[in-house]
């Protein structure tokens, strides 16, 4: 039995073992107690109720996905975590999992900090994990997926025990209060010349702005952009198109029409003239900014490096209203090494939780494996993408010169 945890600022102590748990099938249904305990909770933002109620509403009905909010409570009653699970049917079995689908970077719950510091022993995780899962209502097996190693500086309660690696990992970078600082110590002379030669090329195509969408009228022309831009960047290399469905589209329609700082969405893009020549769909929690989705013209305007601009002014954004980290997420992209002095490793946790569950539990940690293999194999990476591009028809690798440059 673990004892109860105090820490300072905090409401007060958390018995590990006399929580309640509850499950939710309506995600309207918690909705004031949710947003009441994210002011104070520990973790992404991807567990916000404003990403996954119009993820909920929007994409998981697409994907046979049923909400299961499992929320925890103290023995006083208050609210120290939420879990907003789901629950998809797959060969006549039912599969528990994070609800965000693709579009959750980092998935978990939220976490009352002082009910993290009560499960740091492996023993009461392991019993919080448990009967989180149990609460969730019937099922044979979970696929836990991009799961951060640690939520602030607590081990990630879901992230232990068995699991596996994700083959990518997740980086960010701390800005510090002063741009030019920031910037001279991660760009070489040489670079910042670079940078400054061709933002005055792309001047000479109009003058350029920095836009920030606050409104439906300001959001609807850069997304519609931005998803031209992606699409025509995925389809190069034979990517799948994302934006392929309806709800896609109108999830980060509503995630964007909820913008900061009453909301978690920040969209954004850089103007030459009357022309949107980059664009990005983000996020924002607390301190810390999700660089998530972000795309840039092609053709002339694509030698100016439009992209790499617009992350330089949306870092200036970032400093000035106070957000320090920048995180540019999951993916071992060689660009981020140049900005990123932080790596986090992810994980994925598959658990068997009925006998018929132990067969596919097992085939998802087998199948993660060859996974991570094939991804951390330069060799066997590559052919994969070449074959990606031949099926598309795109035989050719397509340069990231934005990323590089």
């Amino acid at each position: 039995m673990n004892s109860p945890v105090r820490l300072d600022g905090l409401e007060g102590p958390i018995a590990a073992e006399a929580l309640a748990f509850e499950c939710h099938r309506e995600v309207r249904a918690i909705e004031i107690e949710w947003r009441i305990f994210e002011r104070r909770a520990a973790g992404h933002v991807f567990a916000v109720y404003d990403f996954v109620q119009p993820w909920v509403e929007l994409v998981a009905p697409t994907l046979g996905i049923a909400p299961r909010i499992v929320v925890g409570r103290s023995a006083e009653g208050r609210v120290v975590c939420v879990l907003p699970f789901g629950l998809r049917r797959a060969a006549g079995l039912r599969i528990l999992e994070w609800l965000g689908g693709p579009h959750a970077d980092y998935k978990g719950g939220l976490f009352d900090p002082a009910l993290l510091a009560a499960l740091g022993k492996p023993s009461a995780a392991a019993s919080f994990r448990r009967r989180a899962l149990a609460a969730a209502g019937r099922a044979d097996a979970a696929r836990l997926e991009r799961q951060p190693e640690l939520i602030g500086e607590w081990p990630n309660p879901f992230a232990s025990g068995t699991r596996q690696r994700n083959p990518e990992d997740a980086f960010h970078t701390v800005l510090g209060a002063d741009w030019e600082a920031y910037y001279t110590g991660k760009r070489s002379q040489s670079s910042r010349r670079t940078d400054r030669r061709k933002m005055k090329k792309l001047e000479e195509t109009g003058a350029v702005r920095f836009v920030v969408a606050q409104t439906a009228e300001e959001a609807c022309p850069i997304l519609t952009k931005l998803f031209e831009q992606k699409r025509r960047s995925l389809g190069a290399m034979g990517v799948p198109d994302i934006f392929a469905t309806e709800a896609v589209r109108a999830f980060y329609d509503a995630v964007a029409l909820r913008p900061y700082p009453d909301g978690p969405g920040h969209l954004c893009a850089l103007m030459a003239g009357e022309e949107i020549v980059a664009t990005n769909w983000g996020l924002v929690r607390g301190d810390r900014y999700y660089y998530v989705m972000h795309a840039y013209a092609d053709g002339e305007i694509e030698r100016t490096s439009p992209g790499k601009h617009l992350m330089y002014r949306l870092m200036q954004w970032c400093i000035a209203h106070g957000v320090g980290v920048y995180d540019f997420t999951i993916g071992n992209e060689d660009y981020k090494g140049m900005w990123c002095e932080r790596s986090e490793a992810l994980y994925t946790a598959s658990p068997g939780l009925s006998l018929a569950g132990m067969v596919p539990a097992a085939a998802y940690r087998s199948a993660d494996a060859a996974k991570r293999f094939v991804k951390t194999s330069p060799t066997l990476l590559k052919a994969v993408q070449f074959a990606r591009r031949r099926i598309a028809g795109k035989p050719a690798p397509v340069p990231a010169r934005e990323e590089s440059e």
